[in-house]
C-alpha cells in the first residue's frame, strides 16, 4: 500500500521552505550554541555500534535543542513502550517521542498517542531509499526494494498513522535516522508522503533544529500549542467555554440524565458552515453561515487507515443555539473523501427531496392522509456541508494548502494516462457537514429485537432510496445505526448513514439534473457503478470473488472467472449486493456481541477475515447456526436470510452415474465391481435478493415470534474476532486491494473493466431485480405499516 503513495524525495532546503519562510536564523544559532555538547553528542552517534548505541545521544541531543522550544515539549526514549493507536490496531514502539507542546509532563509508561507530536525510528545502517537508475533527474530516489527497508517503512508508516489518527491532523512528519549520523524527514497527509533527501545531523547541524522550530512555531498560528500541519479550524474551548457549552447540552433531559454522554475532557470548537432558510415558501432563499461547534462526550467513530477518507464523527451543539431553549444536537462529520467523488450533500438532498415527493402519495385505505413528518424525520438529513480548500474562503478563512492532498506522482506529472489515474482515485479534499439525528453504535444493542428492528429501518430506507435511484454501496456497521435519541413519533429508530461512496442509477441520474440543474451534473452510470466499493467484512460474496479475480492470483480465482474477464462481459454493483451486506452485518454482530451458539468452529475470525469467498459461500450453504430456543426469532430471521442469500449464489450439486449394464458370457468370470461416479449437476439459477422478500421475512419474525427482553449486547470477546491481528489483516488487505490498483484507500477499488454476466440494471441471464416506483400500492402498503407501528409505540 505504501509504496503506492510515494510521491518523491525532496532536497531539505524545498522541504523546509515549504514550512515557513521566515528568518529565524538567530533563533536557530541560539539553539545550535545552546548545545554546547552537541559535537561531542554527533560523535557519540557515529561511534555506536549499534542501534541501541544511538539511542541516548540523539535523546540527549533532542533536550538540549528542546529548551528553546514551546513549554511542554519533551523527547522521551520510548524503544522499550508499546503505545497502542486509538483503534486498537497497531501496537508500535517508537525510538524517540516528542511531545506535543503544553503536555503535562509523562513518564514513557503513560504516554498516548494524543500526547505525541513527532516520532524519530533509528535504523543502523537501513535506508528507506536508494538512487533510481531509471531518472534522468539527478538526485531522483526510489523506495529501496530490500526486506529490511520496506520492514523500515512500514514502522515509519504505522507512526504516521497513528499521529493521523490522534492528532486530526493534515499532516505529520516522522524523522528516521540511519547509518549513524544521517537523517530524513518525511511527511504523510492523507494520499501520500515524501521525504527530504539525506541529511547529516553532525555535519549539518542548523538543519534538524531549523526543522524542528518550524514544527513546534508554525506561522500565522494562533496558539502556543498549535503544530505546523495541525488543523486551522480547530481549536480548544478554555473553561468557561465548557461551562457555558455544557449548559446548553443539559436543556435536553436525555443529555442531562446521560453524564458518560457530555465529558468535555477531549472537547474542541470545530468550524463549520450551517445552512439557513431565509423568508417563507418558494420565494424563501437558501444562505450559509460558519458556526463554531462544541464537541462533547469524545469522538463517536474514527476510520483512520492511513491513506483513506480518515472519517471521524463528534457529538456537538452550535455556540450560535446556546441560547436556545432546546438547542439542537448535531453529528459533524470530518472526512477526506477521493476528489473525483461527488459531494455526499448532494445524496442527502436528493433523498430529502424524494421523500418529499415520495409522502404526497401515502394514503390509507381509507383515504386519510398519513403525516408526512415522522417518516421526514427518520431519514438523516446534512444542514451543512463545505470542502475547507475550495468553499467560502471568504466566510471560513484557513490555509488552503492543509485541506488539500499532495500527489503521490513523481515530480506531479500529470501528463500520462496512469498519472491521471493515480490522481483520480488518490488525491483528496478535506470537506466537514453537519447531520442529524446523532447515531449510536449496533453494537449498543439492548435486545436483539431492537438490533434486528434496526436492521430492517436501515434496509427500508435503502429500498426506499433505490427505488430513487440512489445505491449506498457501502452498508457496514458505521453505516447503519440506531438513533441515539429515541422517539416514539418517528416512524424509524434506525437509519442509513454515509453516501460518499453513493452511486445514481440511470433513473436517479435523470431525476436529479432535474432537480438540481444548478449543480455539478450528475454522469452517465455505466462506469461508475462497475467501480466496486465497500467495507471488506461485509462484501458481498460476489463483490469479494470479483476483486479476487482481477489478481489473477487470488484463491477465489477460476476458470470461469477468466472466461468472464477475458469476454468483457459487464459487471454493476446492484442492490441486491447491498442486502447480502446485511445479512453480513448481522450476522458480524451476533457472532461478536451475542451468546448465540455456533455448530462448528466458523467464527468471525475465519469468515470475515480471508481476502476470498470460500468461508462465506460454505456459511451460507450449511446451516451453521445452533438453534437456540431461548430466542427462536432470531433464529428465524438469520435462517430465513440465509436460505435466500445461498439462493442468489446455488452451489452445484452431485449425483451417482448409472452404471452401465455389462452382458457376460456363460463361463466367464463376472466383470470386477464399478464404483458409482460422482456427476456434477450445473446450479438451478441465481434467484437475487430482493428487499421485499426480507422486508417481509423480517416483520414476520418480529411479530411471530417471543423475544427476550434481557439479551443486551455482550463485551465482545477479542479471541473471537476477525481483526484481532489488525496487522495481518490490514497487510494482507492492503496487498490485496492495492495490487489491483493503487487506490490507497483501503475501503474503495477501480475496476478497469467487468467482469461478470451482471448488467447495468442488476440482471442475471434475464431474472429482473424487483423494483418499485414512487406511489406504488406497495408503497403504501409499507407506509401504512409504519404508521400503525408508530401509534403501537405511543
Amino acid at each position: 500500500m505504501v509504496l503506492k503513495n510515494f510521491a518523491e524525495t525532496y532536497p531539505v532546503s524545498e522541504f523546509l521552505r515549504v514550512m515557513g519562510t521566515d528568518d529565524i536564523g538567530d533563533k536557530i544559532s541560539a539553539m545550535v550554541d545552546a548545545a554546547s555538547t552537541l559535537q561531542a553528542e554527533g560523535q557519540k552517534l557515529r561511534d555506536a555500534k549499534k542501534e541501541s548505541g544511538m539511542q541516548k545521544p540523539l535523546v540527549e541531543y533532542l533536550q538540549l535543542v528542546a529548551e528553546h522550544l514551546p513549554e511542554g515539549t519533551r523527547f522521551i526514549d520510548t524503544s522499550h513502550t508499546v503505545i497502542r493507536s486509538l483503534d486498537g490496531g497497531h501496537y508500535t514502539k517508537p525510538d524517540v517521542t516528542g511531545t506535543k507542546p503544553g503536555t503535562i509532563k509523562k513518564e514513557a509508561k503513560d504516554l498516548r498517542w494524543p500526547d505525541a507530536g513527532t516520532v524519530f525510528e533509528l535504523k543502523y545502517k537501513v535506508d528507506i531509499f536508494a538512487p533510481d537508475p531509471d531518472s534522468d533527474k539527478e538526485g531522483d530516489e526510489k523506495v529501496n526494494g530490500s526486506i529490511e527497508s520496506l520492514k523500515a517503512l512500514v514502522q515509519v508508516a504505522k507512526n504516521a498513522r497513528s499521529l493521523l489518527m490522534a492528532s486530526g491532523s493534515a499532516h505529520v512528519y516522522v524523522v528516521t535516522v540511519f547509518k549513524l549520523s544521517l537523517a530524513r524527514i518525511f511527511r504523510f497527509d492523507r494520499s501520500s508522503f515524501c521525504a527530504t533527501r539525506p541529511f547529516d545531523l553532525i555535519d549539518e547541524p542548523s538543519i534538524l533544529p531549523t526543522f524542528l522550530w518550524r514544527l513546534y512555531n508554525p506561522q500565522n498560528s494562533n496558539t502556543l500549542t498549535r503544530m505546523f500541519g495541525a488543523d486551522d479550524t480547530i481549536s480548544v474551548p478554555d473553561d468557561e467555554d465548557k461551562k457555558k457549552m455544557i449548559a446548553a447540552v443539559h436543556k435536553h433531559p436525555f443529555y442531562r440524565d446521560h453524564a458518560d454522554l457530555t465529558s468535555t475532557e477531549e472537547s474542541l470548537w470545530i468550524l463549520a458552515v450551517r445552512s439557513v432558510k431565509r423568508g417563507d415558501g418558494d420565494s424563501g432563499t437558501c444562505e450559509v453561515e460558519v458556526v463554531r461547534c462544541f464537541t462533547f462526550g469524545g469522538v463517536l467513530s474514527i476510520s483512520d487507515g492511513l491513506f483513506s477518507r480518515a472519517t471521524r464523527v463528534y457529538r456537538v451543539v452550535l455556540e450560535q443555539d446556546a441560547e436556545e431553549e432546546y438547542p439542537t444536537i448535531y453529528a459533524l462529520k470530518d472526512a477526506w473523501p477521493q476528489r473525483f467523488r461527488r459531494p455526499e450533500v448532494d445524496f442527502y438532498d436528493f433523498i430529502a427531496k424524494h421523500c418529499e415527493e415520495l409522502v404526497n402519495s401515502f394514503e390509507t385505505e381509507g383515504g386519510d392522509v398519513i403525516d408526512p413528518k415522522p417518516f421526514l424525520d427518520s431519514f438523516a438529513k446534512c444542514h451543512g456541508s463545505v470542502f475547507l480548500s475550495e468553499e467560502h474562503r471568504q466566510l471560513l478563512p484557513c490555509d488552503d494548502s492543509l485541506h488539500q492532498t499532495q500527489p503521490p506522482i513523481k515530480g506531479a506529472n500529470v501528463d500520462t494516462d496512469e498519472a491521471r489515474e493515480t490522481l483520480k482515485h488518490v488525491a483528496r479534499r478535506h470537506v466537514r457537514l453537519l447531520l442529524t439525528p446523532v447515531g449510536a453504535q449496533l453494537k449498543k444493542f439492548e435486545t436483539t429485537k431492537s438490533l434486528v428492528e434496526v436492521i430492517h429501518n436501515a434496509m427500508d430506507q435503502h429500498r426506499i432510496v433505490y427505488n430513487a435511484g440512489i445505491i449506498h454501496r457501502d452498508i457496514s456497521e458505521g453505516n447503519v445505526l440506531f438513533r441515539e435519541v429515541l422517539s416514539p413519533q418517528l416512524e424509524f429508530d434506525g437509519f442509513l448513514v454515509d453516501w460518499d461512496y453513493a452511486e445514481f442509477t440511470e433513473e436517479g441520474v435523470k431525476q436529479f439534473n432535474e432537480w438540481f440543474p444548478g449543480r455539478k451534473e450528475a454522469a452517465r452510470v455505466d462506469k461508475s457503478l462497475k467501480d466496486m466499493t465497500g467495507t471488506f467484512p461485509f462484501m458481498a460474496i460476489e463483490l469479494v470473488r470479483r476483486l479476487a479475480s482481477r489478481t489473477l492470483r487470488g484463491p477465489a480465482f477460476d476458470e470461469a472467472d477468466m472466461a468472464m474477464i477475458s469476454t468483457g462481459q459487464s459487471f454493476a454493483h446492484g442492490a441486491h449486493h447491498d442486502v447480502e451486506s446485511f445479512y453480513w452485518l448481522l450476522i458480524w454482530i451476533v457472532l461478536r456481541h451475542t451468546d448465540f451458539l455456533v455448530k462448528d468452529e466458523l467464527t468471525c475470525k475465519n469468515l470475515f477475515e480471508l481476502v476470498d469467498d470460500a468461508h462465506k459461500h460454505t456459511w451460507v450453504h450449511k446451516n451453521t447456526l445452533g438453534r437456540r430456543t431461548a430466542n427462536p426469532g432470531l433464529f428465524n430471521v438469520l435462517e430465513l436470510f440465509r436460505s435466500k442469500v445461498a439462493l442468489q449464489y446455488p452451489a452445484a450439486a452431485t449425483t451417482a452415474a448409472p452404471v452401465p449394464v455389462i452382458r457376460r458370457r456363460i463361463g466367464k468370470a463376472p466383470p470386477p465391481a464399478q464404483s458409482s461416479a460422482q456427476v456434477a449437476v450445473p446450479p438451478a439459477p441465481a434467484v437475487l435478493l430482493d428487499h421485499e422478500t426480507i422486508l417481509d421475512d423480517i416483520e414476520g419474525s418480529l411479530q411471530g415470534f417471543e423475544w427476550p427482553t434481557d439479551d443486551k449486547a455482550v463485551e465482545l470477546r477479542l479471541q473471537d474476532v476477525a481483526v484481532v491481528d489488525v496487522d495481518r489483516w490490514e497487510q494482507e488487505r492492503s496487498w490485496f486491494t492495492n495490487s489491483l490498483t493503487g487506490n490507497g484507500s483501503g475501503a474503495t477499488i477501480g475496476s478497469k473493466r467487468g467482469s461478470t454476466a451482471l448488467d447495468l440494471d442488476g440482471n442475471d441471464e434475464g431474472k429482473p431485480l424487483k423494483r418499485r416506483a414512487t406511489g406504488t400500492e406497495e408503497e403504501s402498503r409499507r407506509a401504512t405499516t409504519r404508521s400503525n407501528r408508530s401509534k403501537t409505540k405511543n
